[in-house]
């Protein structure tokens, strides 16, 4: 039964993550990193907004100027987008060349961790980046069909509504850059077989895409927001890397299933 498959991977995730601790550090170091760069653009706005305070005559021209500063800030924004994507690509690519050497008992080294990265790196960041286009583009569109969701079932449910659509988009989607590292394949390849799992195996992608949704929301927020903003990037990469060392498991033995089901 998927269930007890489910569970399987889960209790095996749980003992390989406690033989092979150093898979957690790349997430780890992906969440200092993220904290460090809002820490930065925190301060760096307060610089400005202190500058600028009680200049009223520098606020009017600037605002009359708006379009000069416009340019600057689409360029900054457009490079912390840059920046964030690699590091995330760079930690997701790296990572899962980790898990997939971890499971078949060979303990992590930072080789190949970088191994990962070497081989997998603009495969991934190239086709991610297209995929943020399209939602970019669609984007109006899901606005739309949130507004009348919210306005037809109700504001109060109207955020589970965006669970449920980020859950039914892991589904589909949470394997397929694990295809790329784990077997290799082109992004292509690898989105198609993700999409197949999630079809033939949608219940149990839905209970662990829900569970690692839910459980890492709920362990940085359940203790306060001090120790959401002080340790909560830590717990967060806890819960990521366990949930996608599952995802590896789920992957290999359900690419396995379908590859032999193929053959016959």
């Amino acid at each position: 039964m998927w269930f007890d498959e489910i569970m399987d991977d889960c209790k095996q995730a749980l003992q390989i993550a406690s033989k092979h601790k150093g898979i957690f550090v790349p997430l780890l170091v992906k969440g200092g990193i993220y904290v460090l760069t809002f820490i930065v653009l925190f301060i760096t706005a307060v610089g400005l907004l202190v500058q600028y305070i009680g200049d009223f005559e520098s606020i009017r021209a600037g605002l009359q100027d708006s379009w000069m500063l416009l340019v600057p800030a689409v360029l900054g924004a457009v490079t912390l987008y840059l920046f964030l994507t690699a590091i995330g690509t760079v930690i997701e690519v790296g990572s899962i060349n980790l898990y997939k050497l971890a499971i078949d008992g060979i303990q992590p080294k930072i080789a190949y961790f970088f191994e990962g990265i070497r081989k997998y790196f603009f495969r991934v960041f190239g086709v991610t980046l297209l995929i943020h286009g399209i939602v970019l583009i669609l984007l109006p569109l899901l606005l739309a069909l949130a507004m009348v969701y919210a306005i037809t079932i109700g504001i109060l449910t109207a955020g589970w509504g965006f669970v449920l659509i980020a859950v039914l988009a892991g589904i589909y989607f949470n394997l397929w850059i694990i295809a790329v590292v784990v077997d290799d394949m082109r992004p292509l390849e690898a989105i198609t077989t993700s999409i197949k799992i999630g079809r033939k195996y949608f219940w149990g992608m839905f209970i662990l895409t829900l569970s690692g949704l839910m459980v890492g929301d709920y362990l940085v927020s359940a203790f306060g927001t001090l120790v959401t903003l002080t340790v909560g990037w830590f717990i967060g990469g806890v819960v990521v890397t366990y949930f996608k060392l599952v995802f590896v498991l789920v992957y290999r033995r359900q690419k396995e299933e379908c590859t032999q089901v193929s053959s016959i």
